[in-house]
């Protein structure tokens, strides 16, 4: 999907459903698009992961709402600021009518006002987790809510 020597700039949206201004937002979009290699995908979020209960993960999004992923994709000889341009300008179309609470499949640049704590129901939950598996935290890409300051360790003499 996203071939070796190419650069993306990719946007995403929970939305509820398909409602005219949703639809109106993405054929906008799609006429403004700058890039032909830029796209939308529209697909469900639905099946296993909106039946675990909320409290048993570190999302809280568990309705069965459609993701929207605004794709803005271009090759290095072209002007990168206009295709990441039109991926936010197509993302905020679609603002109004999105969840402000979104399990968001790729996080990374996220505006400051899509935090990703208006998206965790269970912070400490995600928090135990990064600290399982990045206990050193090295990996630093994506905005994670602040953790508690942890008691030093006792010494041993």
């Amino acid at each position: 999907m996203f071939p070796d020597g190419r650069y993306v700039s990719l946007r995403t949206r929970s939305l509820p459903r398909h409602i005219p201004e949703v639809v109106d937002a993405l054929v906008q979009g799609a006429k403004t698009m700058t890039s032909p290699l830029s796209a939308f995908s529209v697909h469900h979020f639905h099946g296993a992961a909106t039946r675990v209960p909320w409290e048993e993960t570190a999302f809280a999004l568990r309705k069965p709402p459609m993701m929207a992923e605004v794709i803005a994709m271009w090759t290095p000889e072209t002007d990168g600021g206009r295709h990441a341009a039109w991926a936010d300008a197509a993302s905020a179309a679609l603002e109004p009518h999105a969840s402000p609470a979104a399990t968001r499949t790729c996080w990374g640049l996220m505006p400051p006002t899509r935090s990703l704590t208006s998206s965790v129901a269970t912070p400490a939950r995600l928090l135990a987790v990064k600290d399982t598996v990045d206990p050193d935290g090295v990996f630093q890409g994506i905005p994670l809510p602040m953790s508690a300051p942890r008691a030093p360790e006792p010494q041993v003499t």
